[in-house]
């Protein structure tokens, strides 16, 4: 910026130093785009690679329940995840990724789990999205032998818990 039109060198200076502040303000308004444009990124690499294994094993569901799960892990910072479907009023566990071995044991025994009344009950029921803020405190999972066997809770309640 030049200091044509300043009355004084420091109105000059002033003119500079307001330009840097409005590159910083755009510097910082970009940070919250880049952050999703690594979200993105990683959701189209999940993609493509769960694109690439229904090509290679047509007709195969398990490898690509086996990647959607370590994606969707992956990308959601969880210890594991696995994969139910709806069959009447209730959900049969169909793949498993990183659980527990003792869940995926129980898992395998008791494959269907009922609805009822729980938080996969009320989504199931409203077909809207909930919000827990922390499934573990939440009943009747709170209390469930599938929430200890899952790592949600210890002894004495939810982890993290004092």
């Amino acid at each position: 910026m030049s200091r044509k039109g300043a009355k004084s060198r420091t109105h000059g200076r002033k003119l500079r130093s307001t330009g840097t502040k409005a590159r910083t303000r755009v510097g910082r308004v970009r940070e919250p785009h880049a952050a999703q444009a690594k979200i993105l990124a990683e959701a189209q690499a999940a993609t493509s690679e769960v694109l690439r294994i229904i090509a290679s094993s047509p007709g195969a569901l398990q490898p690509v329940f086996q990647v959607i799960l370590r994606n969707a892990t992956r990308i959601c910072e969880a210890k594991f995840a696995n994969l139910a479907l709806v069959e009447g009023r209730e959900l049969r566990v169909v793949a498993m990724y990183g659980a527990p071995r003792a869940f995926e044991d129980l898992r395998r025994r008791e494959p269907a789990i009922p609805i009822g009344n729980s938080p996969m009950g009320r989504l199931f029921e409203t077909k809207r999205m909930i919000h827990l803020p922390d499934l573990a405190a939440t009943q009747p999972f709170a209390s469930s032998a599938v929430a200890k066997l899952a790592g949600a809770v210890n002894h004495d309640g939810p982890l993290g818990a004092c």
